[in-house]
């Protein structure tokens, strides 16, 4: 009867033994997916031949075409309104969208005149200025060079803007589409599709 009560205990300490073994500590993780394995953005050819869709510039009384990845949205908290999304070089592209305050004809010839006039008399800040019609609308395009902070470096940054005058029925609406502050680089990596972008851009809506 003893040594059977042993053998019992000895069996019981065994059985504690093994359970202690299987214990959640001692389970083996599975390994986690490279980071090869997710997804990745657009490609170039993806973001430059499509697919594209299109959407509505809101605030204003404007579409475009623009890629698929390509969002409008309002960062909250603010009042400011980007078309944006991925470029060439894997950035994320921001293209302010505002709307200004309307202007009668004759208030619209003397913008257009003095803005010309200061393109012509500042040729080391504008880098292009042109005046031109899309359809109806008359619009002034500019890129302007300026230097700012990136990263802590001085840099050579563009300002590339479009404001389209869109005619009602006795003014004109000023609409501003604004890409800020981009490196001379990115500039030219993304200038191909900001472009594509641009040309798309009209008055009809959805």
């Amino acid at each position: 009867m003893i040594r059977q009560g042993w053998l019992a205990g000895a069996l019981a300490v065994m059985t504690l033994t093994l359970a202690c073994d299987r214990s959640p500590t001692a389970v083996t993780t599975l390994p986690q997916k490279p980071a090869s394995t997710l997804p990745a953005g657009p490609t170039t050819q993806e973001l430059l031949a499509g697919p594209y869709k299109k959407v509505s510039l809101t605030p204003l009384p404007m579409s475009a075409q623009v890629p698929q990845s390509w969002e409008v949205k309002m960062p909250e908290g603010t009042d400011f309104t980007f078309l944006e999304g991925p470029g060439p070089d894997g950035q994320m592209i921001q293209i302010s969208l505002e709307l200004g305050t309307p202007q009668t004809p004759e208030k619209l010839k003397n913008i257009l005149t003095h803005a010309q006039r200061d393109a012509d008399n500042d040729k080391q800040t504008y880098r292009l200025f042109r005046i031109k019609n899309v359809g109806d609308i008359q619009v002034i395009e500019q890129q302007k060079v300026f230097s700012g902070d990136v990263n802590g470096a001085q840099k050579q940054l563009i300002d590339w803007k479009l404001t389209y005058f869109v005619h009602r029925d006795i003014d004109f609406v000023p609409c501003v589409v604004d890409v800020l502050g981009l490196t001379s680089e990115r500039f030219e990596m993304d200038k191909e599709l900001l472009q594509k972008i641009f040309d798309s851009i009209t008055d009809q809506p959805l």
